[in-house]
């Protein structure tokens, strides 16, 4: 599976459980996914391909929280790669 795959796959898993291991399980998705590439840029690209994905699947479902945490999450990931 690919890394993209693979953490969106988490992500949705991790949105099914409540509570903090939740929370623990997208970072640590998040991370692994910004550890397979190498590049910068990369790192950039596949974070906001795993929430264009995540969004992508949750559009139209009523369920805006999900994508407004997962969209913060890679926003400030994204930020911290490239300031």
């Amino acid at each position: 599976m690919k890394p993209v795959s693979r953490c969106v796959r988490t992500i949705e898993t991790a949105f099914a459980a409540t509570g903090p291991s939740a929370s623990r399980s997208i970072d640590a998705a998040l991370d692994e996914l910004e550890a397979h590439y190498p590049r910068v840029s990369e790192r950039v690209v596949a974070l906001e391909a795993v929430f264009q994905a995540f969004a992508a699947r949750h559009r139209g479902k009523g369920d805006a929280s999900g994508g407004t945490l997962i969209s913060a999450l890679v926003d400030r990931r994204q930020d911290r790669l490239i300031l």
